[in-house]
């Protein structure tokens, strides 16, 4: 196979999460293309590379073997063009959800006609979460930690000695993992303008006197971190 030579693909890419059973194993490759043109270039190439492939939608009733598809996989989610060409006509985008199109197009236009398909499978989605406990709504919470405005010791060893743990949680994108080291990282950067001469640190920076207690805290918090793998200068805690 030649070198892919679009800019809107993936390898090895993943279909259970694009299918409403939410089973199957990974295409050989996968395209989204966004407009008609990227469309076009996308089945030329696939022509020419003689290779197999399937257009996935919404994903409605499709089922994928959890070996996955030998093929490509091109998705038509990303042609979201909804663009009016002359009077009562209109191109309208593969990706186009039916349900946004009547809200955009039909009711304040007062057209009729296809309102009635905005319930057929793969036309809505919803979310259920079941819980014993309720909502911990993390990601504002976690936000509000990190960029909270006070920098005292406790303060600045608080936003960032939680992160040491969020990790083991399990949940979190490749991204946001990254954001967590970021905010450790910087945090152990950020403690060093807070040590005094005698090795301990002062409850603000360019305070000269110890804290003890944000003294023990922080080192507690340096101990963990260094325990994980972070780099941790031996002068912080020694």
């Amino acid at each position: 196979m030649d070198k892919i030579p679009f800019n809107f693909s993936s390898t090895d890419y993943l279909l259970a999460p694009h299918t409403r059973y939410r089973i199957g194993g990974p295409a050989k490759i996968a395209l989204f293309p966004q407009t008609l043109t990227d469309l076009e270039a996308a089945l030329c190439w696939l022509v020419a590379q003689d290779m197999p492939f399937i257009v996935i939608g919404g994903g409605t009733n499709m089922l994928i073997d959890d070996k996955g598809y030998p093929g490509c996989a091109l998705f038509t989610t990303a042609m979201k063009t909804l663009e009016p060409l002359d009077e009562n006509k209109y191109r309208v985008g593969a990706g186009v959800v039916l349900a946004d199109l009547v809200q955009r197009i039909m009711l304040p236009n007062n057209y009729q006609g296809i309102g009635a398909l905005t319930g057929i499978p793969g036309t809505n989605m919803v979310t259920l979460e079941v819980s014993r406990i309720p909502p911990l709504n993390l990601k504002k919470r976690l936000s509000f930690l990190v960029h909270y405005p006070y920098g005292c010791i406790e303060q600045t060893t608080s936003a960032i000695f939680p992160q040491l743990y969020l990790k083991k949680m399990g949940y979190f994108r490749n991204d946001e993992v990254e954001e967590i080291d970021r905010n450790i990282n910087e945090g152990i950067n950020r403690l060093q303008q807070f040590q005094v001469g005698n090795g301990g640190f002062a409850y603000w920076p360019g305070n000269t006197t110890e804290s003890e207690w944000g003294t023990n805290y922080a080192t507690h918090f340096l101990i963990e971190a260094k325990k994980l793998g972070y780099a941790v200068p031996d002068y912080l805690y020694s």
